[in-house]
């Protein structure tokens, strides 16, 4: 197949070990970066991530210095957009004050937000930032090039798979929107659905962070832009990456330890979190300071 893209999402590039990892996650990271790099440089094409670079909003200068690098190296065209673990306090004005904005200002990178367009002779690609709407540009819309939206927002397979999962069906952005491809990013789990000749492609987490992870299989797709046709590529890993769960009284006593990170780490309950301070904010009246400590706070979790 020919092919015009990578797509991806959900990388979140980061300094720190997941608490249930027990291998070098730091080397398996890395390597799985720059195997998508790699890739990219393969077959000449941008690398699209749907949200989520980074696990946080701020980066030690080792992990922004071997990005750039990375980058550098492969000669990689990355396309990206924000996703609320890029933004600090998760706001799209503080872009600048991030990684992510730091890597657009120097050309490292190029990130889309509130319907902005890369053109292409192939390809159109808008790009809708966290808590944007996909919004189809009536005037600008050219059927003889496909149309590509990227979104970071939860996006439901078919049915809710946790009590308290909000979002909207793949079947129903596809449907009411006039976009070719939406690529979307947030909900860590892969699927892809088509709608007539359209197609949504969430393409999960990069790396396996949760211990309830351990049978995903991370992954990328190519998009040819011809036929509108995606191929999965299955990411490198490595067997036994996690820690067992013991029986013994130590094991049980750090179990409430255990239950905490969970919390952290685990998407699921982050997104009921977040999803659940985000709708108080907007229900009730709350100084701006305390706001911005609360994502503070949910940030450095």
């Amino acid at each position: 197949m020919n092919v015009d893209a990578i797509l991806c999402a959900d990388t979140h590039l980061r300094s720190d070990t997941p608490r249930n990892r027990i291998d070098d996650f730091t080397r398996a990271m890395k390597k799985k970066f720059e195997f998508i790099l790699a890739l990219g440089a393969e077959h000449q094409c941008p690398i699209l991530i749907a949200g989520d670079l980074g696990h946080r909003s701020t980066w030690p200068w080792p992990l922004y210095s071997w990005f750039v690098k990375a980058i550098l190296k492969h000669n990689a065209d990355i396309i990206c957009l924000p996703g609320q673990h890029d933004l600090p306090n998760h706001k799209l004005d503080k872009i600048s004050e991030s990684p992510m904005g730091v890597s657009e200002m120097t050309d490292t990178i190029t990130v889309l937000s509130s319907g902005m367009s890369v053109k292409g002779q192939k390809i159109d690609i808008y790009g809708f930032a966290w808590a944007q709407k996909i919004e189809s540009k009536k005037s600008t819309y050219d059927s003889a090039i496909r149309q590509i939206a990227m979104t970071h927002q939860m996006v439901i397979e078919d049915k809710p798979e946790w009590k308290g999962q909000e979002g909207a069906t793949a079947k129903a952005l596809l449907k009411n929107n006039k976009f070719d491809l939406i690529l979307s990013g947030d909900n860590h789990k892969p699927f892809v659905i088509t709608y007539g000749n359209k197609v949504l492609v969430n393409p999960g987490s990069m790396m396996r962070s949760n211990i309830d992870q351990a049978n995903h299989e991370p992954r990328v797709y190519l998009y040819d832009a011809e036929t509108n046709d995606i191929k999965p590529v299955y990411l490198p890993i490595e067997k036994n990456v996690f820690k067992e769960a013991g029986e013994n009284s130590e094991d049980r006593k750090k179990r409430f330890e255990a239950f905490i990170e969970n919390i952290k780490e685990d998407k699921s309950s982050t997104i009921s979190f977040e999803d659940n301070a985000r709708s108080h904010f907007k229900n009730n009246r709350t100084r701006k300071n305390i706001e911005e400590r609360v994502w503070e706070i949910i940030e450095a979790a």
